[in-house]
């Protein structure tokens, strides 16, 4: 929201003109950013997301000014947040992290970045969750979110958001969320084209890989993700989350143009973007 403010408070044209892919030029009103939840890695990016909601859409907002010029992390910030909301938004943070880790466009500098972050993320959203007044485990997932929002400014996104983003316009399901109940299976569909960063990623979250395929690994690291989920009281499936869901054609259609979707290790066609739409609604119960 402040960066869509200093876009306006310095250009005359409204939202939607940057949204439809201009880029914002410079210069904006300064931005200086203190994050709320450790989850969006927005103090470190370049981008904003505004929810268009006639048009169904989250758009996002690009330009280099958009970077805001300091950024100060302070786990005093996140002591009132509800667990809930610290889940969601770690979720987010990890989803962040993961795919970095598996675009196609990553680096030698993303990897870094992106493996520090899931390790940092993965070693402290339990207890943050549980007491998000825990100073140290709050200070250690604003700084995993960061370095997820430099890995992924970077590198990108990748699956979980080209179907979060349509399910979140379309069903109002919070962004964190949408991430969760996307990536176990967005992870488990990318095995095949990831092999060895299947198994890295296993590493970094915690899983003992010693012995193992690189094809077992890469089935531990979607295992734990589902496992680190329960731990934080994330929903598994659509009926557990409380979501009424309704699969819209243009959810589809929305998958394949986004630029998260090209740097997939794997990309789907449509039948397997219907599939994977679908997932979370065949786990009754879950």
């Amino acid at each position: 929201a402040a960066k869509a403010a200093a876009v306006r408070l310095t250009h005359d044209q409204p939202l939607r003109v940057f949204g439809d892919g201009l880029w914002a030029p410079g210069p904006v009103a300064p931005l200086y950013a203190v994050p709320t939840t450790a989850g969006t890695g927005s103090e470190a990016t370049r981008v904003a997301v505004i929810t268009d909601a006639a048009k169904k859409e989250k758009m996002a907002i690009r330009g280099i000014h958009l970077a805001p010029r300091l950024a100060v992390l302070d786990p005093e910030v996140l002591s009132s947040l509800p667990s809930r909301i610290a889940a969601e938004t770690g979720a987010d943070a990890l989803t962040h992290a993961v795919e970095a880790f598996l675009s196609r466009a990553a680096s030698p500098f993303t990897d870094a970045l992106a493996l520090a972050a899931i390790e940092g993320i993965t070693a402290n959203l339990r207890a943050f969750v549980a007491r998000p007044a825990h100073a140290q485990a709050a200070l250690a997932m604003l700084v995993g979110s960061h370095l997820a929002g430099q890995a992924f400014s970077n590198a990108s996104v990748g699956l979980a958001h080209s179907f979060g983003e349509p399910l979140g316009a379309y069903c109002h399901v919070s962004h964190g969320l949408a991430c969760a109940l996307f990536l176990p299976h967005v992870l488990d569909f990318c095995r095949p084209a990831a092999v060895d960063r299947l198994a890295a990623l296993a590493r970094a979250l915690g899983v003992e890989t010693r012995g193992l395929t690189g094809e077992d690994a890469g089935l531990q690291a979607v295992q734990a993700v589902k496992r680190l989920w329960a731990d934080v009281g994330l929903p598994l499936g659509y009926q557990a989350a409380g979501i009424d869901f309704h699969l819209h054609p243009q959810m589809i259609a929305d998958v394949g143009p986004q630029y998260s979707t090209r740097m997939s290790p794997r990309i789907p066609n449509d039948d397997e973007a219907r599939a994977l739409y679908l997932a979370p609604a065949n786990l009754p119960g879950a």
